[in-house]
């Protein structure tokens, strides 16, 4: 599915790719309660890196909102 690295689209109503997306946040130092308030952004995509995501950006009205990249990530 994956060659190395790949951007796709979040689709956060997947309960799997939800718990990922909110995991990494968390391991990024972001709250719950800005989580939440993410959800609701026009677009979020995933960076996956060999089958695990490992970063994520969301924007509203083509301006980003945030982007976060997880602390663990090593190669």
């Amino acid at each position: 599915m994956f060659d190395q690295t790949d951007i796709q689209r979040l689709f956060l109503k997947n309960n799997y790719i939800k718990d990922q997306w909110e995991n990494l946040l968390l391991d990024s130092g972001i709250q719950k309660k800005q989580i939440e308030d993410f959800q609701h952004l026009d677009q979020t995509l995933g960076i996956y890196h060999k089958e695990k995501l490992v970063g994520t950006v969301s924007y509203q009205n083509n301006v980003i909102k945030y982007i976060a990249v997880s602390e663990k990530y090593k190669d």
